[in-house]
């Protein structure tokens, strides 16, 4: 019998009961056998995590590099690539080098991702 995965599985499911060793040897003593049988639950008995198991730095979050990271910041970013993409829509400049200028941003704007609306 595997005690250590019907233990595993007692810890992963909280079983709030008690672990009991039944003893049914008629030669035995019940001291003997609690003697006995005591260890060997206390070798299969599994705390229980108080935390997440990769929260081990217990550090604090940095708010600001979990949103960057995350792509909230990306609203910054978007902002500013609309205003360029605006101003530079009314700009002079050969007709080649506005419409190239203005794909980039295009694509740039769309996260990475072509844009073919013209």
């Amino acid at each position: 019998m595997d005690f250590g995965a019907i233990f595993s599985k007692l810890t992963q499911y909280d079983f709030p009961g008690w672990a009991v060793l039944e003893w049914e040897c008629c030669i035995k003593s019940s001291e003997q056998g609690a003697a006995e049988g005591a260890p060997f639950i206390q070798r299969h008995i599994i705390e229980a995590a108080t935390g997440s198991f990769d929260d081990f730095a217990g550090s604090g979050a940095d708010q600001k590099a979990n949103a960057r990271m995350l792509g909230a910041a990306v609203g910054e970013r978007k902002k500013r690539l609309n205003t360029e993409f605006t101003e530079f829509k009314s700009t002079e400049g050969t007709e080649k080098k506005r419409r190239e200028r203005l794909k980039d941003l295009r694509f740039e704007r769309n996260g990475g991702k072509a844009y073919d609306n013209w």
